[in-house]
């Protein structure tokens, strides 16, 4: 079996307004946009794959990868939501602790009474 060739990424520095670059982002960004939205209505990914790329202006190539990376976001938001979730039960937890221990501190106290 073949060993996989290195992937290389590189990266360049524009001076100025490069209007050209500035409305493919534009471009793309809207369709990013769009594609969240028909999502999140619950529309079905392979659906939108094959369906919105030609009246979006874009190649189905560029349609794909603005969907995958949409789906990501999707996936990272949840992912951090299950981490916000554990840290909340862990914090109510230490909360909970604390109240008991004062409570208890207070009956101990001369006079003192849980009401």
């Amino acid at each position: 079996m073949e060993a996989p060739s290195p992937t290389r990424t590189f990266q360049t520095r524009l001076d100025g307004d490069q209007p050209a670059l500035a409305a493919a982002a534009d471009l793309f960004s809207s369709v990013a946009r769009r594609v969240d939205a028909a999502l999140a209505r619950g529309e079905d990914a392979r659906t939108l794959a094959r369906t919105m790329w030609r009246p979006a202006g874009i190649s189905a190539k560029n349609l794909d990868h603005i969907l995958r990376q949409v789906q990501a976001k999707h996936r990272a938001v949840a992912e951090l939501a299950k981490v916000q979730v554990e840290d909340l039960r862990t914090r109510i937890q230490a909360q909970e602790r604390q109240i008991a221990r004062k409570r208890i501190l207070l009956v101990e106290l001369p006079g003192g009474s849980t009401s």
